[in-house]
Formats: C-alpha cells, sequence, structure tokens
C-alpha cells in the first residue's frame, strides 16, 4: 500500500501497484532497462514491476522522499511524504 503526501495534501492513497507514475519516467526506464524508445504496454508494465522490486526492501518506509536512497527519489514528487507498508500487516 502506497500513501503519498504534499503537506496537507494527499496526492495518492492506494495499492502501490496503481500509482501512476510519469510516462516520461517509464519511457526513460524503459529505454534504460530494455532500449526500446517505444514501450508497449507490457514493457511499461514490466518497468512499473522493476520500480516495486526495487522499492520492496524498503517497506515498511515512512518519510520524506529525500530518506530514500537517490535512485528511488525520482520516482515521486519533490518535498513529498511517503508511506509505504504491506497491505497483509
Amino acid at each position: 500500500m502506497l500513501r503519498l503526501t504534499c503537506g496537507q495534501d494527499v496526492l495518492f492513497d492506494g495499492r502501490a501497484d496503481a500509482y501512476p507514475f510519469e510516462e516520461q519516467m517509464i519511457a526513460a526506464l524503459a529505454l534504460e532497462f530494455y532500449n526500446d524508445p517505444e514501450p508497449c504496454e507490457i514493457r511499461r508494465a514490466a518497468v512499473r514491476s522493476r520500480i516495486w522490486m526495487e522499492m520492496e526492501p524498503l517497506v515498511p518506509f515512512d518519510g520524506q522522499r529525500e530518506r530514500l536512497p537517490q535512485a528511488q527519489q525520482a520516482y515521486f514528487p519533490e518535498n513529498s511524504t511517503i508511506t509505504l507498508w504491506r497491505a497483509d500487516t
């Protein structure tokens, strides 16, 4: 599960795998991971899965974006607070 806030505003609250990453970032990562400049939906889904696999060791996490490892900070808006937890806990 993911809750993303910026100040008092809730930017996202729901299943982590439903978080709408920016398309520009998905395309850039598809190029990096798969050398695919125009990824189809299958590749886009693979990129999203890979992002969450990178985040898995950090769960549970509750804090400012800047506390995330540098590579993972790019996945979320600046000045945001991220709360990640497993739904089964």
